[in-house]
């Protein structure tokens, strides 16, 4: 497993409102001598949520950083060990310098994943493109896709969804968020997830960043139960991975699965006896 550091860099156009949008992302991995960056390359991202605004100064500015970053990339290496920055911010800090310039980088988030450039993509596509993405992707099944036309109707026919709740959980590596929880001596954690893609490449990525996921469990600060939603890919071969990877695993004092299509009424009926188990004894 290899460890990463990661910053977003935001349009902030007004520090009082915080209204901003996620225009970029800087990696970084000093074991691995890796630093890549990726920025938006069109202005409609910033006039779409701040319109009107004069976007050329900003796409210059945006411009300017990513040569910048390839350049310190390329440097990187050819550097001897003991002159590689030990932390992102010491790069991110000398390419931008914290102002009141609109453009600002996010603290420092840190990751572990098998391949740094699938975690690379992931949070990019993620962070920074997401609709670009699921745009492109139109016979691709999204992740909210998955909880609005699959799961959500069976939860709330039980009573559950208004009940659930966001919870983090501390690891050695990151914080893990997960946007659906509900508590019942541990907590349990449901996250909407869709392996049903066109390009296998995403879903290999995104199998890599959930085995990534597994390893941090392993050292959460404590035990949490965490369940996938998913719906599958159509190939059976890739149906036998996803389910070898993820079904009925340990992460350390954690417990993690996955949910398919085909379970998700028979899943939330159980869970909605547990459910009501609980609040009784409230």
């Amino acid at each position: 497993m290899k460890t990463y550091q990661y910053q977003i860099l935001r349009y902030l156009p007004d520090r009082i409102n915080a209204e901003f949008v996620n225009v970029g992302l800087v990696f970084y991995s000093h074991d691995e001598k890796y630093l890549k960056a990726k920025f938006i390359n069109r202005s409609k991202r910033l006039s779409s949520f701040f319109p009107g605004l004069d976007v050329q100064h900003i796409m210059q500015g945006i411009a300017h950083l990513q040569k910048g970053f390839e350049f310190e990339s390329s440097k990187l290496k050819e550097e001897f060990s003991f002159k590689i920055p030990d932390s992102i911010e010491k790069i991110t800090s000398n390419l931008l310098v914290k102002d009141d310039t609109s453009l600002v980088f996010t603290d420092v988030f840190k990751g572990i994943d098998i391949s740094l450039d699938s975690a690379f993509e992931n949070i990019v596509k993620q962070m920074i493109f997401k609709y670009d993405y699921e745009k492109k992707n139109k016979t691709s099944m999204s992740d909210n896709d998955v909880w609005a036309k699959v799961y959500s109707k069976y939860f709330k026919k039980a009573g559950i969804e208004s009940n659930l709740q966001e919870h983090s959980v501390q690891t050695n590596y990151t914080t893990l968020k997960f946007s659906k929880a509900w508590q019942n001596k541990i907590w349990h954690c449901y996250e909407p997830v869709s392996f049903k893609l066109v390009n296998e490449e995403y879903i290999k990525n995104k199998m890599l960043h959930w085995t990534g996921v597994l390893k941090w469990l392993e050292t959460a600060t404590e035990p949490v139960r965490v369940d996938l939603l998913s719906v599958m890919p159509t190939d059976k071969n890739q149906k036998d991975l996803i389910r070898k990877a993820f079904k009925d695993k340990k992460a350390g004092a954690s417990v993690f699965s996955i949910i398919e299509e085909n379970e998700a009424e028979k899943f939330v009926k159980q869970l909605s006896i547990e459910f009501q188990e609980h609040k009784s004894k409230e």
